[in-house]
């Protein structure tokens, strides 16, 4: 069993991280919040000893003999936690967005190499059941070179508009590296309605050369859908739309066959039973973990590392360096 400790005792390490890693071979041997309340309650649902709940996290990693961290925080705190955790040897898991710049995720990228361990970041789009199989078609033979790319990310209002980009736009910034690989260039323009209320159009070009284009704005409601990609092909196209569907059209067959459905053609779409009462959620929490325990355990090394975050965290630079704002019919710099 892998023993972990736990950093930042907020709604979503309640409500996804601990339920996920309940059904892993797993012991949470330790927690640390700088909430007192938090600590009490959390030590009541794992049944753990008061000594076993700390309010410094630095005085967790220094008593506790642990074989991983998980910490759900903000990004100040998953750079300083993941800094430590590796200097000590320990693995570690911190949610998005890992750190606060490109400087900070090239340190370390270069702490997992000089202390022989590995950090792992939330990007949780790479281990979506849906972006996956994306990743598939698009890398099959008979889908030709991905060409074209288009995709919507929006939500309901933000706090502020540079704190939008931080937290929201960087999970497809992220994607779209995991889809297509490293990003050529990137240049957005953005239009603002008032604080925390912002659109941005981001068109960027892949090495591979790849056309793409992301709406992403805090403008709209996230009762509803508002989340789509398409990727297009050599004839053909993939779209994952609202995370958990995905389908893939093919060439279509001569309808006039005996046996039109036949053969390599037509579409092909997963849209599983959602109203099924699954504990599965398809939205890359349950995969990502699995991966951080089972590397922990093995001694290897998870698919997604520090070492993806650096390319993540430099494009969301390049994005804002590359960004005019929308106003009244005039460009201006875009100072988020």
């Amino acid at each position: 069993m892998v023993k972990i400790g736990l950093v930042g005792l907020g709604k979503h390490m309640l409500s996804q991280m601990i339920p996920n890693l309940l059904r892993l071979p797993v012991i949470i041997t330790a927690v640390c919040d700088k909430d007192g309340d938090k600590l009490r309650q959390i030590r009541r649902i794992l049944h753990l000893d008061s000594e076993k709940c700390y309010l410094s996290w630095e005085q967790m990693l220094a008593k506790e003999a642990l074989d991983g961290v998980i910490c759900v925080a903000d990004a100040n705190l998953h750079y300083m936690v993941a800094k430590t955790s590796l200097q000590r040897g320990i693995p570690v898991f911190v949610e998005k967005t890992p750190c606060r710049s490109a400087a900070q995720a090239e340190e370390l990228c270069r702490l997992q190499k000089e202390h022989h361990c590995f950090g792992m970041a939330g990007f949780n789009r790479r281990y979506t059941t849906a972006y996956r199989m994306m990743k598939e078609v698009t890398e099959s033979e008979a889908f030709g070179r991905p060409c074209l790319y288009l995709a919507k990310y929006n939500s309901s209002a933000y706090s502020d508009s540079q704190y939008f980009v931080f937290n929201h736009v960087i999970h497809h910034l992220d994607l779209m590296r995991y889809l297509l690989g490293e990003i050529d260039s990137i240049d957005a323009q953005r239009i603002e309605k008032a604080d925390g209320m912002t659109g941005y159009h981001i068109r960027f070009r892949s090495v591979s050369g790849c056309m793409g284009f992301l709406q992403s704005a805090s403008l709209q409601c996230e009762a509803y859908p508002v989340e789509r990609v398409e990727i297009t092909g050599d004839g053909c196209c993939v779209t994952a739309d609202n995370v958990k569907t995905l389908q893939y059209n093919r060439p279509v067959s001569a309808k006039t066959e005996k046996n039109p459905l036949l053969g390599e053609h037509d579409s092909l779409c997963w849209n599983y039973n959602q109203g099924h009462s699954s504990m599965y959620g398809h939205y890359g929490y349950e995969r990502e973990l699995a991966d951080f325990v089972e590397a922990v355990q093995e001694g290897s090394r998870p698919e997604n590392t520090f070492d993806d975050i650096c390319g993540t965290m430099l494009l969301y630079e390049r994005l804002l360096e590359h960004c005019t704002t929308v106003s009244g019919g005039a460009e201006t710099d875009c100072k988020v």
